[in-house]
């Protein structure tokens, strides 16, 4: 059988084979608080180069559109599995098709999610794009739904880089993310909604990052008893790791050096389940302040290289 026959022809508006790529890059959104990053990224691009190929030639402009929108998803979620490995270029690159399809598909709610990728990773990927301007644009597009409201989340934490005389901004931006619909408040990567506890999360990181500790706490704990260990002891999402690294970080402001550490070890712990640079990278920040502060915490560092991806 030679290379050509090997790939098969979808019916006219492919929508049975669409039917299936849909299904696989759904179960795979399920299930991606527990997927190493590295291997959700090859499993999408599998899936993407597949459903490039298998949709050349749909004439009708719903089916069309259909593929589109399911192009545009699959390349949202590889930018953002290969951001979390460490990966900015490529990550940028395939946020930016991702915007591409988005438009030609109408899914502005797609789109601000790309559109928020594209930011996180535009100053690491050295691309001629302003960050600020592109997230500010994503948290305010009209129609993008809870696609916003992750843009939202991201600006806050942008921030909140800028120290507690941002707190009134984060404050701002939190509250704008929190009144957003979130569609169907679906559990792992946001296709169809997302996970209010991540919300959580975040929201949570960019208010303790300005010193809101006790609004911060408020959601960083709601999103504990979400992804803490559940009955069998097990972590139920690495997205656990994150939400330790901005209880720590709170810990670290309030100046419980001694919390803050455990905080950071027990993240780094979560975190060999599924490597992430942006865990690693943010247990390396926090292990960098301490040491300023004459703390030894050299051995944070350390483990942090154990459970950053290999590029």
């Amino acid at each position: 059988m030679t290379a050509a026959a090997a790939t098969p022809t979808p019916p006219a508006d492919g929508a049975e084979t669409l039917a299936e790529i849909q299904a696989e890059m759904t179960a795979l959104a399920a299930v991606w608080e527990q997927t190493a990053p590295g291997d959700a990224a090859t499993l999408l691009w599998a899936l993407e180069h597949r459903a490039h190929i298998l949709s050349r030639g749909v004439l009708r402009k719903d089916a069309a559109a259909a593929w589109l929108r399911t192009r545009a998803q699959l390349l949202t979620m590889e930018a953002q599995a290969l951001a979390d490995t460490g990966r900015p270029v490529p990550a940028f690159r395939s946020a930016a098709l991702a915007m591409k399809q988005a438009v030609r598909a109408r899914d502005r709610v797609t789109l601000a999610h790309a559109e928020t990728i594209a930011a996180s990773v535009a100053r690491a990927a050295d691309v001629r794009v302003d960050p600020a301007r592109l997230i500010a644009l994503a948290s305010t597009r009209p129609g993008g739904g809870f696609g916003t409201a992750i843009a939202s989340v991201a600006r806050a934490n942008d921030m909140s880089t800028d120290g507690p005389a941002a707190a009134r901004d984060v404050m701002h931006a939190v509250t704008v993310a929190e009144a957003v619909d979130l569609g169907d408040e679906s559990t792992g990567f946001a296709l169809t909604g997302w996970d209010p506890h991540i919300r959580d999360a975040f929201c949570g990181g960019a208010l303790a990052a300005v010193g809101l500790a006790a609004p911060a706490a408020e959601r960083l704990d709601r999103a504990a008893a979400a992804f803490g260990p559940g009955e069998d002891g097990e972590p139920r999402g690495g997205v656990y790791a994150m939400v330790l690294l901005y209880q720590a970080r709170a810990a670290m402001m309030a100046g419980d050096l001694d919390h803050a550490e455990h905080l950071t070890g027990d993240a780094l712990d979560v975190a060999k389940k599924r490597p992430s640079a942006h865990v690693a990278g943010g247990a390396v920040s926090l292990a960098n302040r301490a040491l300023d502060r004459g703390a030894h915490w050299e051995w944070i560092r350390d483990r942090a290289r154990l459970v950053k991806p290999a590029a």
